[in-house]
């Protein structure tokens, strides 16, 4: 199973629980690290984990600063090793370039692959394609739009939090019947169980594709 989370609602738990941006953040990272030890339990192999999209770095620079600075030390949260792949690297500061870049990328035994989406949305993945293909004359099948995606595996679960109703074009065009699991709580409030009955929930859906 291809899991991506959008772990939306930090701001408005600091808000909620009366601590500064930077706290809730932190709590953001460890969050994400202990949801990486439940999956890899439930022998889940690898992860999709919506870091920020472009509009988000758009937000006050010292909070881009804070959240991006803890997503580089979730390892520190999870006692499983944690191998990585990030995508939209190019599009932050040299400072946290640097540091995205510079996360382990080597496979490693017993290791969850993480991939960081970092500044991704769809309508910015769907302009880099036909960017790409445009001056191609040979017919391009869909699976060479695959092969040039950031994200090349279909999602079949999508996990958001937040207390929003809404994909905030997150969802990969390849994966149009992704299950969507959203929570009525904030990221820093999840659990174990909560990941649980998303699971369970994707469980009980009849996966027919439109057949």
């Amino acid at each position: 199973m291809n899991i991506l989370i959008i772990p939306d609602g930090n701001r408005r738990w600091a808000q909620e629980n009366e601590v500064g941006f930077d706290e809730a953040y932190k709590r953001c990272a460890r969050k994400v690290g202990e949801s990486f030890t439940w999956l890899k339990r439930q022998g889940i192999e690898e992860v999709w984990v919506l870091v920020c999209t472009t509009n988000n770095l758009k937000r006050p620079s010292e909070q881009v600063d804070s959240y991006l600075s803890h997503f580089l030390h979730v390892q520190d949260y999870t006692d499983i090793p944690l191998t990585f792949e990030v995508t939209g690297s190019q599009l932050l500061s040299e400072k946290h370039r640097v540091g995205y870049e510079q996360l382990p990328t080597a496979k490693r035994e017993g290791a969850l692959l993480v991939h960081y989406l970092v500044g991704w949305s769809l309508d910015n993945e769907v302009v880099r394609l036909v960017n790409h293909f445009k001056d191609i004359e040979s017919e391009v099948t869909r699976d060479d739009i695959i092969e040039q995606s950031d994200i090349k595996k279909p999602i079949d679960l999508i996990i958001r939090t937040g207390k929003v109703s809404r994909i905030s074009e997150v969802v990969p065009w390849h994966s149009p019947y992704a299950e969507v699991r959203f929570l009525d709580l904030l990221w820093p409030d999840v659990t174990d169980r909560d990941l649980e009955e998303s699971i369970e929930f994707y469980d009980s859906q009849e996966r027919r594709a439109g057949l």
